[in-house]
């Protein structure tokens, strides 16, 4: 399953992966992470890491997560998300979200659609 609030995937999931769960929510990225701790807690796995990339949390506009079904609750997925929450908490109380003009906007869209495009690709073997 993919959930993401990056709108590159729409098109390209329906096309190149319909058989693959797919959440779009027009949310802000902290709120995907959110969503994706909720089905962790209903045996789901992470295949991607939840701060993948070298993103600032302030710099953080778009946020994809992929996730697969689990026999049992993921004691490291769990902790892992539980802990990238936190983090990106605690550093959005001390820094304003970086303003940015759309195409500055637009380059983070590709990077977050990129990074996560390799990984489907690649089978999920750069988690």
């Amino acid at each position: 399953m993919l959930i993401t609030n990056n709108p590159m995937f729409i098109d390209y999931m329906k096309e190149n992966y319909p058989e693959v769960d797919f959440i779009y929510k027009d949310v802000e990225p902290l709120e995907i992470l959110r969503i994706g701790r909720n089905y962790v807690h209903q045996n789901y796995k992470l295949l991607t890491h939840p701060l993948y990339g070298n993103f600032r949390p302030h710099e953080l506009f778009y946020r994809t997560i992929i996730i697969e079904k689990s026999e049992h609750l993921d004691n490291e997925s769990l902790n892992l998300i539980e802990t990238s929450i936190n983090k990106i908490e605690d550093i959005l109380k001390k820094t304003k979200m970086r303003d940015a003009s759309d195409e500055v906007i637009k380059d983070y869209a590709y990077i977050d659609f990129q990074i996560i495009k390799e990984n489907m690709e690649g089978g999920y073997k750069n988690v």
